[in-house]
């Protein structure tokens, strides 16, 4: 089971836009992630018990900005680094 998984409920299409905008330094310290530039809505699913297939899940929903790590030519994202803050 996978310990923490977040959902962005937007299209693909606005997901990888990000990818254009200014890099910043990821968790990992490479310097290949984006942050969106506006809050987006999604669902944080963090584990509670079991073992695959078994798996249980809480789900949150949340209204952050986000962070993702983009590969290049053409620039797609390829994992969220993480969420940034709540948008208030």
């Amino acid at each position: 089971c996978k310990h923490q998984n977040t959902f962005l409920h937007d299209s693909f299409q606005n997901v990888a836009a990000v990818c254009d905008l200014l890099s910043i330094v990821c968790k990992n310290h490479r310097h290949n992630c984006h942050q969106s530039s506006k809050p987006v809505n999604m669902t944080d699913c963090r584990l509670i018990s079991g073992k695959y297939p078994q798996c249980r899940y809480s789900a949150a929903a949340q209204y952050k900005f986000f962070i993702v790590a983009c590969d290049p030519s053409p620039y797609l994202p390829v994992a969220q680094d993480m969420e940034v803050k709540d948008s208030d």
